[in-house]
């Protein structure tokens, strides 16, 4: 009996279903102790799971849904663009990363919001289960079998799916898609060396990449280690000729996902995140070297950081029992041997992880490709290991075993420090009711939420609530030119160019951006900035001085003037004219004079009150604080070099934080000066602590310490009414457009709170006339004096060429598919 038990397991017939029992019985043994006890996969309450895959995948769905039904009641314009992502973002840009063009994501059309964090947790187990198959499946087609056995393959698989970087990728799981594609992709190229159909090839590629840009750049880069292994080792002349071929089948594939790729591309190369430079070490921390060897073998018994995990492989006995053997094996597997320690050698120097995955940060993200090498080794070296069923049974039990052990502790820890959080919670931190919302009134407005409310958990709120916001936005992809306004104006709550939180709280600054609400707890009504009313809901404040859409400015001076002044001076001539980035024909003003208002004194600080690497305290004094004049706290010349953010308290709460920046993720070597506002400070004095958030070591360097007030009662409210006194009125919002009609008394530069992009357009009177750069990251239109009819149209820059390349790269496809079905060859 137990003879023909085991025969279940190696039998290549009952490969797929003895894999299937063995993985439903571990997943439910390691996963079950969090998701059949009411919680999920989410990790913490703050960070990315909910703020951007779990809110990503909501709003895909709900997005799905919405085109669907537009699409029967005979509306077939699809959403470009929405007003809703930060201060408004490109739909195709925006959600690529994380959710459009993964057919994993398609499920969430069938799933209400309520049930979408099931949906969430059961596509890591199907793609970890998937992961699994694509290992088994390549094994079968690359003729693995012909060296090894079904068993040897199903033990590699197991190993390939309950391995440490897997199972820690429940953190980040679209990153898990990588796991699937790679295997399947190493098939397509195995087919073309061996001369056979290249559309599984050409296929894959199509997929990997229409999936997500960035796990298709980590994959390819992979792919050409793979590849020129194989030649180099495998020399053959007919090599050079197969390499062309599967040259030519990458651009095939690429070709036909250009149509999501290509304005991903454009964007990508815009986007500030490209352009920012880092500075890499040689080396690790030497605890990491530590840590590597000991989790080759065996995972800690906790979950650790995204960026630490993407450093652990945590592997099992059998592994490395396997790895050793064939570093024993003389003159055969001369691959498996490079490969292995040619990733060996990626893993360890920073240099491999910032090249290998994308040049943004160190983080190696390509390990899927290690993973996949030593389970292959597993799977070649098994049959010198047990070549007896006594042999084999050994080694299914034992490996069973120790991926129990390696794992089950890691689940349990985690669930026992409330590292995973309840599904009730993320229900909570993702109800889209609870929102403060503004939709019903009309006209084009947005609200203000104060990063101290403490109902608003979730970064990205304004997806879910449908509320357009300036605040809590937290994406990879962010318009550069919010940043570049954010970064002049010295916003501290912008964590590097992917998070931004509110415009701190500043009358002016909220008010140009079409702010009307402010939200904040009661605890902080204090924070609220001038000129504010409270509602009825004792969260909401209303702004009496609220500037509507497309307002308009008399005058106008160029950037290079506007540049030579300080971040309080530039706050104070938005008010008195827009900046433009080229000059205007004759008959527009330039303003020569500002009324600049502010009053300025620089604190005197003491070399050792200079915040050093440990916790340094400063009691500043504030002066003319008062509820019509706003007082900021400037620091001057902030340098941080570290590998962990450094943290500005003021006072003793363990709230009023501002993280000043991480140099991991900026990457930043230059000095920055932040402005903050003191609005969420009660007293007139207050404490600043500097502390570093771990005890990794780096330096903070501060120049110095200026306190900056600003009157605003009646120059303020003259100036607003200056604004408004000429706007766009009926304002329609449509589907990828925006209409209005304005009449002014002279020649004027007309300003729309959309950031600005060039896919859109303005239409003045049905002619279409250029759109400008105005005040950094808006959009404006010069006009002379007359009455107008203004349309603006967006449409997803690079999307027309994409969609023209992709249908090239699909015909091309069909005509491969064709000649080689004639010729007699299978698609697998």
């Amino acid at each position: 009996m137990w003879f023909k038990f085991e025969n279940f397991f190696y039998d290549d017939k009952n490969l797929v279903f003895s894999y299937s029992v063995l993985f439903v019985l571990l997943a439910s043994l390691l996963f079950g102790q969090i998701l059949f006890s009411g919680f999920t996969f989410i990790f913490e309450k703050q960070g990315d799971c909910i703020d951007q895959h779990l809110t990503a995948l909501i709003y895909f769905g709900s997005y799905l849904r919405s085109a669907f039904f537009n699409f029967l009641s005979g509306n077939f314009n699809i959403s470009l663009y929405d007003f809703n992502i930060g201060y408004g973002a490109d739909v195709i840009v925006t959600f690529h990363y994380y959710v459009l063009g993964d057919p994993f994501a398609l499920l969430s059309f069938f799933v209400p919001q309520k049930y979408t964090v099931h949906l969430y947790d059961f596509l890591i187990v199907l793609k970890l289960y998937l992961s699994g198959l694509a290992f088994a499946f390549c094994c079968f087609k690359t003729k693995v079998l012909e060296n090894s056995n079904s068993f040897s393959i199903l033990i590699g698989s197991l190993c390939y799916v309950f391995c440490g970087y897997s199972l820690f990728l429940v953190l980040i799981p679209n990153f898990l898609n990588s796991s699937i594609y790679f295997p399947l992709i190493l098939v397509g190229a195995d087919k073309i060396f061996k001369d056979a159909n290249p559309c599984f090839f050409i296929f894959m590629i199509f997929v990997s990449l229409i999936s997500n840009y960035y796990l298709f750049y980590i994959i390819s880069a992979m792919l050409f280690v793979f590849s020129a292994i194989k030649v180099v080792v495998d020399f053959d002349k007919q090599n050079y000729k197969r390499i062309t071929r599967l040259i030519l089948c990458y651009a095939i594939g690429i070709l036909a996902a250009c149509i999501v790729f290509i304005p991903n591309l454009i964007a990508l190369l815009e986007s500030s995140r490209f352009k920012t430079s880092y500075t890499l070490d040689m080396f690790y921390d030497i605890d990491l070297y530590k840590q590597a060897l000991l989790h080759f073998i065996k995972m800690p018994y906790k979950f650790l950081s995204r960026q630490e995990c993407m450093q652990t492989t945590g592997f099992f006995l059998i592994t490395l029992i396997s790895v050793i053997i064939l570093f024993f094996q003389k003159k055969k597997y001369l691959k498996f041997k490079i490969t292995f320690i040619l990733l060996t050698i990626f893993a360890l120097f920073p240099v491999f992880g910032y090249a290998l995955t994308g040049f943004a940060y160190v983080t190696n993200r390509w390990m899927f490709a290690y993973n996949f090498i030593v389970c292959l080794i597993t799977v070649f070296m098994l049959p010198l290991i047990t070549q007896k069923n006594s042999g084999k049974r050994l080694v299914l039990i034992f490996t069973i075993a120790n991926i129990i052990f390696n794992s089950y502790w890691i689940f349990k820890s985690a669930k026992a420090s409330n590292k995973f959080i309840a599904i009730s919670d993320v229900v909570y931190l993702t109800d889209k009711n609870r929102l403060p919302q503004m939709r019903a009134e009309a006209g084009f407005w947005r609200t203000d939420i104060s990063h101290f409310n403490k109902s608003i958990k979730n970064k990205n709120y304004s997806l879910l609530g449908k509320t357009k916001t300036t605040s809590s936005y937290f994406s990879s992809s962010l318009n550069p030119n919010v940043y570049e306004f954010f970064r002049e104006m010295e916003i501290p709550n912008v964590s590097a160019n992917v998070y931004y939180d509110g415009l701190d709280s500043r009358a002016m600054l909220c008010t140009l951006a079409n702010v009307k609400y402010f939200v904040v707890g009661r605890e902080w009504n204090y924070c609220v900035p001038y000129g504010y009313n409270q509602q009825k809901n004792y969260e909401i404040y209303e702004n009496r001085f609220a500037l509507p859409f497309g307002y308009s400015y008399k005058f106008y001076i160029s950037r290079e003037v506007y540049n030579t002044f300080s971040a309080i001076q530039k706050q104070q001539i938005l008010m008195q004219s827009t900046v433009l980035d080229e000059p205007l024909p004759l008959g527009f003003k330039t303003l020569k004079k500002f009324n600049f208002r502010e009053t300025i004194y620089k604190v005197p600080i003491a070399q050792n009150e200079q915040p050093k690497n440990q916790s340094t305290n400063l009691t500043l004094s504030l002066k003319n604080k008062s509820i019509a004049v706003e007082t900021y706290i400037k620091l001057i010349d902030v340098l941080y070099l570290g590998k962990t953010a450094f943290v500005l308290k003021l006072d003793d709460t363990s709230d009023s934080k501002f993280v000043l920046y991480d140099s991991y993720y900026t990457g930043n070597t230059k000095s920055i000066n932040y402005m903050l506002n003191t609005k969420c400070i009660k007293d007139d004095v207050v404490k600043l602590n500097f502390f570093q958030k771990s005890q990794v070591s780096g330096r903070l360097f501060l120049k110095g310490i200026e306190i900056n007030s600003l009157p605003l009662g009646q120059y303020y409210e003259e100036e607003i009414n200056l604004l408004k006194k000429e706007h766009l009125k009926n304002v329609k919002e449509l589907t990828n457009k925006v209409k209005g009609e304005i009449k002014l008394s002279e020649n004027k530069i007309v300003l729309f709170t959309i950031p600005y992009s060039k896919g859109w357009s303005v239409f003045v009177n049905g002619k279409k006339e250029k759109l400008l750069r105005a005040n950094t990251m808006f959009s404006a239109i010069a006009l002379k004096a007359g009455k107008h009819e203004i349309e603006l149209r967006y449409f997803t820059p690079g999307l027309k060429l994409g969609f023209f390349l992709s249908l090239l790269g699909c015909a091309l496809f069909v005509i491969l598919l064709k000649k080689h079905r004639k010729a007699g060859f299978s698609f697998l």
